[in-house]
């Protein structure tokens, strides 16, 4: 495997390696989260309707192993509501 210089190495590659030296710095010991009811929550947190429609979208898109698998799946909506919307 050839290793690349400095300037021949991708944005992505920076990134990461960047990523790394920030995670490797840090010293101190992350806590885990206070776990809390949702019940005890529930009426402090109110999701936006982007939060959601963006939750749905990565929801769905996580099911499909391509972009060919979504549109036909978009594709077959789309007839559904057609269908109904004749009947």
């Amino acid at each position: 495997m050839k290793l690349l210089t400095a300037s021949e190495e991708t944005f992505e590659a920076k990134l990461l390696r960047e990523a790394i030296a920030r995670a490797s710095a840090v010293d101190e010991k992350v806590e885990a989260p206070e776990r809390v009811r949702w019940s005890k929550i529930k009426d402090r947190l109110r999701p936006t309707q982007t939060a959601l429609g963006f939750d749905w979208c990565f929801y769905k898109l996580k099911n499909f192993t391509s972009e060919a698998a979504a549109q036909r799946y978009m594709d077959s909506k789309a007839r559904l509501l057609a269908r109904s919307a004749t009947e």
